[in-house]
């Protein structure tokens, strides 16, 4: 009896064996500095997100914070 046996029909050995053929790897792969550049761009959105509810904060609009607050956390 297989450890990794799975009745899951993506999980095949086919499905794998297709995986390192010439096809799937000219669809793209990605590099480490096109995930740091995704990484530093996410980033950069949460602190600006974060520093534009923290200045909406500040200026007293603490209705306007709460609803993009729950909207974001919604989405």
């Amino acid at each position: 009896m297989a450890i990794f046996k799975s009745g899951n029909p993506t999980l095949t050995q086919k499905m794998f064996d297709k995986s390192m053929h010439i096809e799937a790897n000219m669809q793209g792969t990605m590099s480490v500095r096109g995930a740091i550049n995704k990484f530093g761009f996410l980033m950069l959105m949460v602190v600006a997100g974060a520093a534009y509810s923290w200045h909406l904060f500040e200026q007293g609009q603490p209705g306007t914070m709460y609803t993009l607050m729950i909207t974001g956390a919604i989405g």
